[in-house]
């Protein structure tokens, strides 16, 4: 049995922002959460479709952006996996075991998918010990124990376990120029689609929010509370971009303002929808929904100008 009781995931909407930043305290890697979630693209991500479905904010191409980014920062993240329709998925399930045991017991953090990001602490010998929104709950000291055959496999299916060890970060100019060209190319498109980029996202939010349908409250709230989130995370790291790329930072702070104003916007569609994010009678109050749709709108043109800052700033290094 093993538990590295001081490995902890930290409570945020965003649960990979909450992993990576109890992950980068536990290695010791200077790195503020602002600087993390930008760096790998959490900060400038939104996906969401027109029914507000909660699956969103996990439907892009994490694992590889994790493995090219997180150097970046300090973080040399490697990924097992394993898939149910394979014949050698219980194979593969405990092979991903032993490596997870043996990572623990040399002190390297691991983390991975139970439909949220979740910290994997510890383990003895018929569970994984959790640290993070297991069974939902966001509060600080949330998880516990999970048999490991059931991680991941009894959630989505499937198996996913990443590992991170400290590594020399890129240089701040070099982590900003990286940030804000992935931040241009996901506000355009995701994986060669148009219809996946972010700026597209924003059309699709408005539209499952003047659909005002009450079983879409659950997803309205969540979207809001992450995004919001991410937004949050872009203003505090154009504010730290800014002392780090000489000759640029009225441009930075030109796209700070732009971002300033979907941040604020965002948290407004957040305020609309608190938790419990199921609560019916919020759910059936149509002025919320229009009052949302129209701060979501409102959130889409201010990151379109903000797009178009950052693409100066970036032609400007």
């Amino acid at each position: 049995m093993t538990r590295l009781p001081e490995l902890t995931w930290r409570p945020r909407a965003a649960s990979l922002v909450g992993c990576l930043e109890g992950i980068a305290g536990y290695l010791g890697v200077g790195a503020s959460p602002a600087w993390i979630a930008a760096a790998v693209g959490q900060a400038f991500l939104l996906i969401v479709d027109d029914t507000l479905c909660p699956s969103g904010p996990s439907e892009w191409d994490y694992l590889r952006t994790l493995k090219q980014t997180g150097p970046n920062v300090g973080l040399d993240i490697a990924y097992e996996g394993a898939f149910p329709h394979a014949d050698d998925f219980g194979a593969k399930q405990a092979a991903i075991r032993r490596s997870t045991q043996r990572h623990l017991d040399n002190g390297v953090p691991c983390f991975g998918w139970h439909f949220e990001f979740i910290v994997i602490n510890g383990y003895d010998d018929s569970t994984y010990h959790l640290s993070g929104p297991l069974d939902g709950s966001r509060a600080a000291g949330a998880g516990g124990p999970m048999l490991w055959r059931e991680f991941g496999a009894g959630a989505v299916g499937f198996v996913e376990m990443l590992s991170a060890r400290k590594t020399e970060p890129a240089t701040g100019a070099r982590v900003v120029r990286d940030a804000l060209r992935l931040a241009v190319d996901i506000a355009h498109e995701r994986e060669g689609h148009p219809e996946w980029g972010c700026l597209a996202a924003y059309d699709n939010w408005v539209r499952g929010l003047e659909a005002g349908n009450d079983e879409y409250a659950g997803g309205a709230g969540y979207h809001a509370a992450i995004w919001s989130e991410c937004r949050g995370f872009a203003v505090e790291f154009l504010k730290e971009a800014g002392e780090c790329v000489p000759g640029v930072d009225d441009l930075l702070q030109h796209a700070l303002a732009h971002y300033a104003t979907v941040h604020e916007r965002l948290a407004d569609v957040a305020r609309l929808f608190p938790p419990p994010w199921e609560d019916r009678a919020v759910a059936a109050d149509e002025a919320r929904w229009k009052a949302a749709a129209n701060h979501v709108a409102a959130a889409r043109d201010a990151e379109t100008r903000g797009v178009a800052a950052l693409e100066t700033a970036l032609a400007a290094m």
